[in-house]
């Protein structure tokens, strides 16, 4: 899991097996690159990243830009989690999602309705992550099946 790690050990002695649960859950995300719609530029990131992450689930991590001023060839940015930034026209989301069809969801954001619904009327926007509890342990084991067949997948790779 890239970004965090909710594993507990049900049984002593299983600490070898206990990642391959939350690696594989993992396994079901990717990172995606899609454009932003033309209608969110201006928009401050750190409320796009929580209206995406509440609505929809996906984890918006970053931005990729067009530098201007070049002629000769296109030269981009990647931007990390730029809390204060601004979405500019042209610039593409980092996304974390399950498929294309979750990480195209951010094509269907109505700013200012989702806004309302997901971030709060009277708290600002950047204060509602605060509120969100970190997901439970899982606390599953892996079974022979599961191991084996990722062992598998590995190997072949």
């Amino acid at each position: 899991n890239m970004i965090t790690s909710n594993v507990v050990d049900l049984k002593k002695g299983q600490e070898s097996k206990s990642w391959m649960v939350e690696y594989s859950i993992g396994l079901n995300h990717e990172l995606y690159c899609i454009a932003f719609p033309q209608r969110l530029a201006g928009l401050p990131f750190k409320d796009l990243v929580q209206i995406l992450y509440l609505k929809e689930d996906v984890l918006l991590i970053g931005v990729n830009n067009k530098v201007p001023g070049y002629t000769n060839y296109e030269l981009y940015d990647i931007l990390i989690n730029p809390y204060d930034y601004l979405i500019r026209d042209g610039d593409h989301a980092l996304l974390i999602a399950t498929d294309d069809i979750q990480a195209r969801s951010i094509e269907r954001i109505d700013f200012e309705i989702d806004r309302m619904k997901y971030l709060g009327r009277d708290a600002p926007p950047h204060d509602m992550l605060r509120n969100i509890k970190p997901p439970k342990p899982i606390g599953i084991l892996p079974s022979e099946t599961l191991e084996k067949s990722y062992y598998t997948m590995w190997r072949d790779d």
